[in-house]
């Protein structure tokens, strides 16, 4: 029989061997492990914060240094949905996402392509080009823009 065999019908894989004979486990994997939760700890701070200033009370909320010991309400909710138009501009916000996105697949589909099947340099000279004003920052191409318009 060959090794491979062998550890099958003893019922032992060299991993199991390796496991029993070593009885200790390194604290590295545990070290990481409480690294990555802080990390993501850190990274969804931002967002308990909100989710915590938004169930303030309203004389609260403003309150600094900030108080950390309130009764939670959702009255800031109630009043958004009652005292302002907010449904309205909800609705406006979702048509004007609607429409651009259309808007863009009906320009950027037939776009892509012809660009993709069109052979020669011209169209990966245009792709190349569109890739450098994706990685530009847009503040660099609205800034100069602005001037020129003031």
């Amino acid at each position: 029989m060959t090794g491979t065999a062998e550890m099958i019908v003893r019922g032992k894989s060299r991993v199991s061997r390796q496991r029993s004979a070593g009885h200790r486990r390194s604290a590295t994997p545990m070290m990481s492990g409480l690294f990555l939760a802080g990390v993501c700890l850190a990274m969804l701070a931002p967002f308990i914060w909100t989710i915590l200033s938004v169930t303030k009370p309203t004389n609260v909320a403003f309150v600094s240094p900030p108080v950390m010991t309130y009764e939670p309400t959702l009255e800031a909710f109630v009043d958004l949905w009652q005292a302002t138009n907010f449904y309205q501009y909800l609705l406006n916000t979702f048509g004007v996402a609607v429409i651009s996105t259309i808007v863009a697949l009906v320009i950027g589909l037939p776009a892509a392509y012809a660009l993709a099947r069109a052979p020669g340099y011209v169209s990966a000279i245009l792709l190349i080009i569109a890739l450098v004003f994706r990685a530009l920052p847009r503040l660099a191409v609205v800034l100069p823009m602005y001037e020129l318009s003031r």
